[in-house]
């Protein structure tokens, strides 16, 4: 799904309803910040684990990490280290932002699998947000076919609309039906006056408009 479909939404909740029939649950993604909000929201629990990509293979491989094979898109393909040291397996692992991963990271991922037949793997992605430009249509070998998430639940039809004119990406998702104010569009020169002009807005909501 597109951007505001609601996929880390859906990951977070699957997430918890995994944990409380007493399965032990990954949350896996290659963006610490993402990994570092998802554990905010969800707090701490015996049978829920945080990693990125890169913290699970150093903490699975050690050392052996670092001299890991590259592969042609620059990434360390870590599927025979991973395969001979008998990995911690998990009944569910849920991966976000699954277009950050490619063909040997999503084949490497699935050795956490306790069970291949009755183990969860859900990968949630956005083609559109492919900045690596990874091919990621079957990058975790799961043969079913995907659920599509095409309403845009996070924004406003006319800040929907102005990200698609601006971006060009994202045209396939269905806008908002709350149309909202049109986005004020400002352009500044550098960071220093796009944060002062930022601060200003924030003021403006929060000291003047009490939001």
């Amino acid at each position: 799904g597109g951007a505001g479909t609601g996929k880390t939404f859906i990951a977070m909740k699957r997430a918890t309803r995994d944990i409380r029939i007493g399965k032990e649950v990954l949350f896996l993604c290659c963006n610490k910040e993402l990994s570092g909000f998802v554990r905010e929201k969800l707090g701490q629990s015996e049978h829920l684990y945080f990693r990125t990509y890169e913290e699970l293979m150093r903490q699975t491989i050690g050392e052996a990490y670092e001299s890991a094979p590259v592969n042609e898109n620059g990434n360390k393909n870590c599927f025979d280290l991973v395969n001979d040291c008998n990995p911690k397996k998990f009944d569910s692992i849920i991966t976000d932002e699954g277009q950050d991963f490619d063909a040997d990271m999503g084949l490497t991922v699935r050795l956490f699998l306790r069970d291949e037949a009755t183990s969860n793997l859900y990968v949630f992605y956005d083609v559109s947000q492919n900045v690596f430009e990874y091919k990621v249509d079957n990058a975790f070998a799961i043969d079913y076919p995907p659920f599509i998430l095409r309403y845009n639940i996070r924004n406003t039809g006319c800040i929907y609309k102005c990200a698609v004119d601006t971006t060009g990406l994202g045209g396939d998702t269905i806008a908002n039906q709350l149309q909202g104010v049109e986005p004020d569009v400002r352009r500044y020169n550098s960071v220093l006056q796009a944060i002062k002009g930022l601060s200003n807005i924030v003021t403006q909501l929060t000291q003047k408009e009490y939001i």
